[in-house]
């Protein structure tokens, strides 16, 4: 990869300064934040200096009956049963309010690395339970409590995206792609995210869009997914010279490919070519496109709308086609794992 990030949009730090991309890591997550922990930087004193809208708002101010009484205060302040850190206490009510300082964190990076162990082990048991809420609070804390990196504020775009908090989760992937310890799935989420807007999108949103792909350009191992993700954006622009572009690649690298097929039928039908869209009806079935999606494609083909509402329909189309290949592509991964071991 080049060792510049230029595009302003997801990278505004000067030229040379942005953050690489990084394949998935082989060691934990977990782990990467207890390296961390062990160094000093200058964090973030609140989440709210980081994510300015995206925190709760304000507690009410107590009255004196429910002020809590000391001892109350006290057992807050001590480490709950379970916890790997004997020094720093986790308020599973507000995990955030209870950040150990930088000072503290510093002079106890062991006891800060338990710390952070802690909170995605809550996050862990709470996304078990189903109790959502309270992932997002405990990947709130970890974001705040390592914001110069992006692996808290990636989980915190997951879990948004798991609730649908669109908005937060765009403003939580965004700080993540802007941060060492990127990824590849970061600036996937980040533009799915994006494109997933109802109604058309402004030119900012676009501007987005197209500095991580050009981001994602510069790496040439990346040239088939990031030429994916240049398609999926052309359906939903409605782009016509974009996904020529994307599939005129995909062809080379991936002929006959799912995905392949599907992005030059949705060509040939933002041009109208109601022939060439079914010529790759055709080439679907025999790519194993499950029959569904073909009987969708074909439903699609041969509506006789036009403009906006036809586009509807392709990029619903596309949504759910890409949706079911993937799970296709995750399952066949995990099985031919299982067979490995």
């Amino acid at each position: 990869m080049k060792s510049s990030c230029s595009p302003p949009a997801t990278c505004p730090r000067p030229a040379g300064q942005c953050p690489r991309l990084r394949p998935p890591e082989s060691f934990g997550f977990g782990l990467q934040l207890v390296l961390l922990a062990g160094l000093s930087f200058a964090a973030r004193s609140s989440l709210a200096a980081t994510e300015p809208s995206d925190s709760p708002p304000p507690p009410r101010p107590a009255s004196a009956a429910s002020l809590p009484t000391k001892e109350a205060t006290e057992a807050r302040a001590r480490p709950l049963p379970g916890q790997l850190s004997a020094k720093f206490a986790i308020d599973p009510r507000n995990p955030e309010g209870n950040i150990p300082s930088i000072k503290d964190r510093n002079s106890n990076p062991l006891e800060f690395g338990y710390f952070l162990q802690d909170l995605l082990e809550r996050a862990e048991q709470a996304r078990k339970e189903n109790d959502f809420e309270g992932v997002i609070r405990y990947y709130r804390a970890v974001a705040k409590a390592v914001p110069d990196n992006a692996k808290g504020w990636s989980k915190l775009c997951e879990a948004y995206d798991f609730v649908k908090d669109r908005d937060r989760a765009i403003r939580a992937c965004k700080y993540a792609i802007d941060r060492p310890a990127v990824e590849l799935q970061d600036y996937l989420r980040y533009v799915r995210l994006i494109l997933s807007r109802e109604d058309q999108l402004p030119a900012s949103d676009q501007g987005e869009v197209n500095a991580v792909l050009a981001h994602l350009d510069e790496q040439p191992s990346l040239e088939l997914v990031s030429n994916e993700l240049r398609c999926e954006a052309g359906v939903k622009l409605k782009d016509v010279a974009m996904l020529e572009r994307c599939t005129k690649v995909l062809v080379r690298l991936a002929p006959g490919d799912p995905k392949t097929v599907v992005f030059q039928w949705s060509l040939a039908m933002q041009k109208g070519q109601r022939s060439e869209a079914e010529r790759f009806i055709a080439l679907a079935r025999k790519s194993g496109v499950v029959l569904a999606n073909v009987e969708r494609m074909e439903k699609v083909t041969s509506s006789s709308l036009d403009g906006d509402a036809r586009h509807r329909m392709v990029l619903g189309a596309i949504v759910l086609l890409l949706g079911s290949l993937t799970l296709v592509a995750v399952a066949r991964r995990r099985a031919s794992q299982r067979l490995a071991r």
